[in-house]
């Protein structure tokens, strides 16, 4: 892959890094996720979890998954994705004839190790507060992911389409790596969508408190839920708290 195919395909999130924006997290206020704030965790879901069926499926072309797949994936930073040698390695090994059950075998052990945490790249979305924010009665919460790259990385922004994606493996094409864990059915586009996704033991990501850097409340907040999310950050004063209003 050239650098001129490594700007096209990364585009979204190259121009949303030099952007300078923040990435905002639509939450219901409830003990668990005071528990997150103030412990300053995030939640890690699997695939198989979310909300779509659809996501992070695929229609795979029945074609072998050549060795230099390694090397593009490496060349676009996709390493890090790599839950352990063993699996790394059947993407190496895979050929024509027994094509079908070692591909399916790989993506099943995909959906076990890698895990994702969405975010939205709006945080003033109705449909976002109504759906993930319970109906503007809780929060949504500001990151500037450049604070700790370790935990967040790059953030993925996720490709809206009406069909679910054929992925083309041969040549080992790295798209199909973005098809496969960055793209959703069109009806979801209001969502915004960024995703940071990780090969991880557990369910829990701490990051840097100083990466949080604002509280929103929802307009329906209830007062004694802001004074728990207030008093669960006492010790974060670098944190900006601001509710929304109805407008007149």
């Amino acid at each position: 892959m050239t650098d001129e195919e490594y700007m096209v395909l990364f585009k979204p999130e190259l121009d949303f890094w030099e952007s300078g924006k923040n990435i905002y997290r639509y939450r219901r206020i409830s003990d668990q996720e005071i528990d997150t704030l103030k412990s300053g965790y995030l939640w890690l879901s699997f695939f198989k979890d979310v909300n779509d069926p659809f996501d992070g499926t695929a229609n795979f072309q029945k074609t072998y998954f050549p060795a230099d797949t390694v090397n593009l994936i490496t060349r676009v930073g996709i390493e890090k994705f790599r839950p352990n040698k063993v699996l790394f390695d059947d993407l190496t090994n895979i050929n024509g004839s027994s094509w079908e059950p070692q591909m399916l075998g790989v993506i099943k052990e995909f959906s076990k190790y890698y895990k994702m945490c969405s975010f939205s790249q709006s945080n003033n979305n109705n449909l976002m507060w109504s759906h993930y924010g319970d109906s503007h009665r809780g929060m949504v919460l500001e990151f500037d992911y450049r604070k700790d790259m370790e935990c967040f990385g790059q953030p993925y922004i996720v490709r809206y389409q009406g069909e679910i994606p054929e992925v083309n493996l041969v040549s080992g094409d790295p798209q199909a790596i973005i098809q496969l864990m960055c793209t959703k059915s069109s009806e979801w586009e209001y969502e915004q969508e960024l995703r940071i996704v990780q090969p991880h033991n557990g369910h829990k990501l701490h990051y840097n408190p100083f990466a949080l850097r604002r509280i929103i409340f929802g307009c329906n907040t209830y007062k004694e839920d802001i004074e728990k999310v207030k008093s669960a950050l006492h010790n974060h004063s670098h944190i900006i708290f601001s509710q929304c209003y109805m407008d007149n």
